[in-house]
């Protein structure tokens, strides 16, 4: 996942992953920096789901004082569908 701030630099940021499941499965993982991607990743472990059930997927970012990154081009809205599990 691509994450910018308009005052730091990338591998300054805090960018966090939590997903939710359907059946009320939580957790939160925190995204590392790749240099060789310029993304952030994170591996999601398997995540219990219902089938024809559906998991939320939530990033925050935000630098070393707590404040929320502001993306360069503005905020963006990100949606991503894998389809329906079964």
């Amino acid at each position: 996942m691509k994450v910018t701030d308009a005052t730091d630099a990338p591998s300054k940021l805090k960018v966090t992953l939590t997903w939710l499941g359907e059946d009320g499965g939580t957790g939160v993982l925190a995204m590392s920096y790749s240099k060789t991607s310029g993304l952030f990743e994170a591996s999601v472990p398997g995540v219990p789901v219902i089938p024809h059930g559906y998991v939320t997927f939530t990033v925050k970012a935000s630098d070393a004082a707590g404040n929320r990154a502001t993306p360069l081009a503005g905020p963006k809205v990100f949606s991503y569908s894998t389809g329906t599990c079964n």
